[in-house]
This record gives structure tokens, C-alpha cells and sequence, in this order.
């Protein structure tokens, strides 16, 4: 597997998906139209994949499951 593969080999492979993986109380006590497993995702990808270099957007939040549990990441 080259370097340039890992990271959609761990998306493939769901990563964030462990028997380790529990979503945060304040993200689990927020509304939102995602299932748990979606927002410990999206925490996941901000937390192995954000460099503090560019932005991380979110588009089209409803109530802001998705913006806390990208926030949640950084």
C-alpha cells in the first residue's frame, strides 16, 4: 500500500469505528439528524486529517450535529 492510499484505506475500513469508539457526552447531548456513527466520523476525519493550514467548512447544517462534531475534531 503506498503512503498516497492510507488515508481511503482507513476511511474504507471505517477507523473511527472501533470497539474503543464513544461519541462525546456535549456532542451525543446535541440535536442532530446524524447517526452516531456519522458524527464520530466526522470527528475522526478532523482530528487525523486537519493540519491547522486552510478551513474546514460545513455546508448545509440544519441544527449543527455536523459543526459540533467537526469542531469536536480540532
Amino acid at each position: 500500500m503506498s503512503h498516497n492510499s492510507l488515508p481511503l484505506q482507513l476511511v474504507r475500513e471505517r477507523a473511527w469505528n472501533g470497539p474503543w469508539a464513544e461519541l462525546p457526552q456535549h456532542v451525543a447531548d446535541y440535536p442532530s439528524m446524524l447517526s452516531p456513527e456519522e458524527r464520530l466520523m466526522l470527528i475522526w476525519l478532523t482530528e487525523h486529517y486537519f493540519s491547522n493550514r486552510g478551513i474546514v467548512c460545513d455546508l448545509g447544517s440544519y441544527i449543527g450535529g455536523s459543526t459540533i462534531s467537526l469542531a469536536d475534531g480540532l
